[in-house]
């Protein structure tokens, strides 16, 4: 017959974490995470901004693209809520061209003046120079403006000073 063979393993030889060793890295890792998650929030904020200017930059783009194209006037005009509520493109006094919703809550939008953008058939601004300042309440992300010369191309500048209500200048 065969004999049967117990052999005992030592704890030395097994692997595996201690529940002491797991409750070390989580705290470690929730520590880390606290730290962290501040700046995660600004990031998020800065990126929506971002995001916000490049679609409101775009839009003024094709306006004057169209206008030139088209050989009209074309205008750029904020919703019944302001800039923050979102856009229209539309030939002046005819069909829409493009609709743009709004911003998130959290981002703030004003102009100076705070009339309709309008590109004139040769691409450039029909009234003076105008600023679109976006930003975002209660945060210390750095306001984006806007800036339109007469000749309708629109410029992001960053606001540097932290006090939006003066322009980026």
């Amino acid at each position: 017959m065969g004999t049967l063979k117990l052999t005992a393993h030592s704890p030395r030889t097994q692997s595996g974490f201690t529940l002491v060793e797991l409750i070390v890295v989580l705290a470690i890792g929730g520590i880390i995470m606290a730290i962290a998650a501040p700046a995660f929030n600004t990031l998020v904020l800065n990126n929506r901004l971002k995001a916000a200017v490049a679609d409101l930059q775009s839009s003024l783009y094709f306006a004057r693209s169209e206008a030139m194209k088209r050989g009209a006037s074309v205008e750029v005009a904020p919703k019944a809520g302001g800039w923050k509520a979102g856009w229209i493109v539309k030939i002046s006094g005819g069909a829409e061209l493009r609709r743009s919703d709004g911003f998130s809550t959290t981002l703030t939008a004003a102009q100076s003046p705070t009339a309709t953008i309008t590109y004139g058939r040769n691409g450039r601004l029909t009234a003076g120079a105008a600023d679109i300042i976006l930003s975002v309440s209660g945060s210390d992300v750095s306001a984006r403006c806007l800036v339109l010369d007469l000749s309708g191309r629109p410029k992001v500048m960053v606001d540097h000073d932290g006090d939006p209500s003066n322009g980026c200048g």
